[in-house]
Parts: structure tokens; C-alpha cells; sequence
């Protein structure tokens, strides 16, 4: 009889450490999910401010080269961008016309150059091509236009329009050529 007190003493204890092992077993379990969880958790938010990190940076660095490349416009209150270099605006005669008031300026994606054209002449004037060219600093062309400034009666003035969706704003200097073949009626 003791001998089976015995080994039903032994089977208790067996139990009971079974059931012991098993809720240290899920104890440990789930202190290594925790930590796992943390350890996600924490490289997710490390990656996420890596992220923030050089999303800044690359928005830092497109405001500062956008302000070097456009260092020859402003944007004005109204969402216009418009041309400031003093080369561009400057006066200009061609041929018995004054160019004035010359301004480049971008709006909606379109770019823009307006000028008035003056007859200051006693003769009639114009009814010619010209090639209007849009220079960077270093004078190489960014853009260039064939025109005809239409024929103008002596003291008097028309407005030059000229629109493009290529972006010529940001030019240093503007230059206009006759082209030599007259128009005739």
C-alpha cells in the first residue's frame, strides 16, 4: 500500500508540476510577445522619424536651390510670378518702334511676355518679324519666339502678348532681332 501511496504521491506531483511548467510556459510567452511588441513598436517610431527626417530635408533643400533658381522673379500677392531682372524689362528700339513696359510673368502654368510697342515716328512703322530670344546669365538661349510686330501709324501703340506653357520666367536678359524679310499686303 505504500508503494501505491507512493506512486500516487508521484502522480500528484507530476500533475502539478505540469500544470506549473505550463503557466510559466505562457508567462514566458507572453513577456516575450510584450518585448517583441515594444521592439516593433520602437523600430517602427525610429523609421518614422528617419522618415520625417529626410522628408525635411529634401523639402529644405528644393526651397533653397527653387530660390537660387529663381533668383530672378518674385511671386506676387495674387500668384503671379513675375520677372524682376532689369535686363529683361529694359527699353528697347527696333526699326522707328519703342518697346516698353516689357514684363515677363507666369500665372497657371502659362508664361507670358507683354510689351507696348510705340510709333514714335512721323511715318508708319512695323509690319515686320522679329525673334524674340529669352537668355539665362551666361547668355545661352532658354527660349526664343518668332513674332510679327504689326504695322503701327505714327504716336501710336499696340500691346505685344506673347504666351507659352514653356517656363521662361526666370531669364536674365531678353533680346529682339529683325528678321529682314518685310510682310506685304
Amino acid at each position: 500500500m505504500s508503494e501505491q501511496k507512493n506512486e500516487n504521491q508521484k502522480s500528484v506531483k507530476e500533475k502539478n508540476t505540469v500544470k506549473n511548467k505550463e503557466p510559466e510556459k505562457k508567462v514566458k510567452k507572453s513577456k516575450i510577445s510584450d518585448v517583441n511588441k515594444r521592439m516593433v513598436t520602437n523600430v517602427i517610431f525610429i523609421v518614422a522619424v528617419i522618415a520625417i527626417i529626410v522628408l525635411a530635408v529634401i523639402l529644405l533643400m528644393n526651397v533653397v536651390i527653387g530660390e537660387k533658381y529663381r533668383e530672378n522673379t518674385k511671386l506676387e500677392d495674387n500668384n503671379i510670378e513675375v520677372n524682376i531682372s532689369s535686363k529683361v524689362n529694359a527699353e528697347r528700339k527696333i526699326d522707328g518702334l519703342k518697346i516698353t513696359n516689357i514684363e515677363v510673368s507666369k500665372k497657371d502654368e502659362i508664361s507670358y511676355i507683354t510689351a507696348d510697342v510705340i510709333n514714335e515716328t512721323k511715318e508708319e512703322k512695323g509690319g515686320f518679324d522679329v525673334y524674340i530670344s529669352l537668355l539665362d546669365k551666361d547668355g545661352n538661349e532658354i527660349v526664343g519666339f518668332g513674332e510679327i510686330l504689326q504695322k503701327v501709324q505714327p504716336g501710336e501703340k499696340f500691346e505685344l502678348n506673347i504666351g507659352s506653357t514653356e517656363d521662361f520666367t526666370n531669364a536674365y536678359d531678353l533680346k529682339i532681332t529683325k528678321i529682314d524679310e518685310e510682310i506685304k499686303e
